[in-house]
Parts: structure tokens; sequence; C-alpha cells
């Protein structure tokens, strides 16, 4: 990780990062994930909650992977349900 400046800088003596620096963090994570769940088969890997509320179907936050991409659900996710065809509407 880069400081801005040689030493690193700081702006009311609090030391800060460059934007880059932020976004290899964020891939680094990202990436030892994939090496984590490498071995997973397709489903849910963490946290995705499911359950059924007023005829619809809620799936919480969580980790999942689905053809070797973890996807994450950052918010929670209602579908209604079709009762005649049981499909998503």
């Amino acid at each position: 990780m880069k400081f801005h400046g040689n030493q690193g800088s700081s702006v009311c003596g609090q030391a800060y990062f460059e934007k880059e620096s932020l976004w290899d963090i964020r891939d680094y994570t990202y990436a030892g994930w994939q090496l984590y769940y490498a071995d997973h088969t397709d489903g849910l890997l963490k946290g995705c909650e499911i359950h059924a509320e007023d005829g619809r179907l809620v799936i919480g936050k969580g980790m999942l992977k689905f053809h070797d991409f973890i996807y994450l659900m950052m918010e929670e996710e209602r579908w209604i349900i079709n009762r005649r065809t049981g499909g998503r509407c």
C-alpha cells in the first residue's frame, strides 16, 4: 500500500491513502475469497437466510457462488412468487 507522498502525508494529523491503493485492498480481499471458496460447489456460501414473508420469497444478505463466480448480496432481496406458475413475477 502506498501512502500519498514519499513518507506518507497527512491532513489534520491523519494519514490518507491514494484512491488506487484502496482499490487494490478491495480487489485483493475479493481475490482472497475467490481462492478460499475455489473448491466449493455452486450454492450459498455465507448468510443468505431464506424465508417466505407475505407471499414473497426473501433472501437475506450474504455470499453465493454460481458458475465459479462469487456474488455478494449486500441487501436483502424480495421476490413475489407467481402462484399459478411457481415462477418469479
